[in-house]
């Protein structure tokens, strides 16, 4: 799992916060409140956590972290087991970079619902340029076989259009964020899948929940 940025010290959130009093910060009042707000309730949440830290038995404690630990060796365990396929991936937009690795590749065919999902895994500390990379996976709707689909087109159809909320296709940069979606009015996003349908190209233009475009280009192989 990527490295976590290390907390601010509770005596820094309080510095913060303090500056809001004084008018340190080159905002309006109205950002200032915000950013005064933010910080007290970080404070809040700190403090807390560290009075529950410092009355939890010892006991107590070491179970979290066998616990921990069972779970780690679990999530592990489940990757080893998926297949390993080499994936070819690149962004632009937001990020930039290109990388070459050996993934965990999940594919479903469904013939009865004529749909294609790919789901792509990638190992702990995965980066592509200066940014991380943790999964990639879409749907494709109305699957037939080798040839290229438009996700765009795809939502012509009622019936696919009704069920879309934006989980068939995004793409996670750290496992615990919010990640990178694909819209219509984000811009264009197809999936090329090649002759004997043994790969897939997905070309995904993608925003984040600050609006960040991410462009996505992945070469996977299906079969």
């Amino acid at each position: 799992m990527p490295k976590q940025p290390e907390q601010e010290s509770l005596g820094g959130l309080v510095g913060k916060w303090f500056k809001t009093q004084v008018g340190g910060w080159n905002r309006t009042p109205s950002e200032n409140r915000r950013e005064e707000e933010r910080t007290e309730n970080e404070i809040r949440s700190r403090v807390r956590d560290e009075v529950e830290e410092a009355l939890t038995p010892q006991f107590i404690k070491d179970a979290n972290a066998r616990h921990e630990a069972e779970r780690e060796r679990r999530r592990l365990d489940e990757y080893a087991s998926k297949p390993q396929r080499e994936v070819m991936i690149s962004f632009g937009g937001s990020v930039t970079g290109s990388l070459t690795a050996t993934m965990a590749v999940e594919v479903d065919v469904d013939r009865d619902d004529d749909t294609l999902r790919v789901s792509v895994t990638a190992p702990d500390g995965c980066r592509v340029g200066n940014a991380g990379f943790s999964a990639l996976e879409f749907t494709v709707y109305r699957y037939a076989g080798a040839g290229t689909y438009d996700f765009a087109a795809m939502l012509d159809d009622p019936e696919v259009a009704d069920s879309w909320d934006g989980t068939q296709c995004f793409l996670m940069t750290d496992p615990d964020g919010e990640g990178f979606y694909w819209d219509a009015s984000y811009g264009p996003a197809t999936v090329v899948v090649g002759a004997g349908e043994r790969t897939a190209r997905a070309r995904l233009t993608m925003q984040d929940a600050g609006s960040a475009t991410l462009l996505v280009d992945a070469i996977i192989p299906i079969a």
